[in-house]
Parts: C-alpha cells; sequence; structure tokens
C-alpha cells in the first residue's frame, strides 16, 4: 500500500532538463519549494528567511506548472532514503493560485526593552 500526503506548497522555481548519457536519457523537472501556504519568514536570533526544499517531478507534470512562484496543492509519496529514514518525495502539484507579498522586519530583543 502505497501512502500519499497532501499538503499546500507554494512553489519558488521550475526548470525542466533531459540530459542524454551513454545512450540513456533522464528528463524532469527541478523545483524548489516551501512546504507552507504562506510568505511569512522566520526572523529568530538564529534564522532568517525561508528555507527551500530542493526536488524533482517527472516532465509529464509540467503543464500543471503554470506559473511561479505560485500557491500548489503538492501531493507527496513516502520512500526510504539512503540511510534508512523515511523521506517524503513531491509527486504531483495542481496550481491554486497566485501569491501575494509581505515583507517582515527582525527586531532583536534588546531593541525592545
Amino acid at each position: 500500500m502505497q501512502m500519499e500526503l497532501k499538503m499546500k506548497i507554494i512553489l519558488l522555481y521550475a526548470r525542466g532538463y533531459s540530459i542524454s548519457e551513454n545512450g540513456k536519457t533522464n528528463e524532469g523537472i527541478t523545483v524548489q519549494y516551501l512546504i507552507n501556504d504562506n510568505l511569512d519568514p522566520t526572523f529568530t536570533q538564529d534564522d532568517r528567511g525561508f528555507r527551500a526544499t530542493k526536488g524533482s517531478l517527472p516532465l509529464s507534470e509540467w503543464p500543471n506548472i503554470s506559473d511561479c512562484p505560485a500557491l500548489y496543492d503538492g501531493v507527496f509519496g513516502m520512500k526510504t532514503g539512503s540511510d534508512g529514514k523515511a523521506q517524503l518525495k513531491l509527486k504531483t502539484c495542481q496550481f491554486i493560485s497566485h501569491l501575494e507579498t509581505k515583507q517582515k522586519k527582525y527586531t532583536p530583543a534588546s531593541a525592545t526593552a
């Protein structure tokens, strides 16, 4: 039984590729996304901004990617990584909407005291 998980993602970047080597062709879409449905960045003492996830999709998914950056429904499948740990892998995505962005500024605790 294959487990799937659906969650909202912000697709930041997508690029199709096709690489031929030794008579074999490897093709797909390189993607970078946020596992999140808003653009409220992290601003703490140790972290700033966003941490994007990198992945790939089959080239057949290209028609589903109508805009970047944008909000999508992402469908993830489980797989076992080379280290034996469970990993989520993006399998498909469906466009939901365009994004509105806003900027937040970090205020150190010492500045508010």
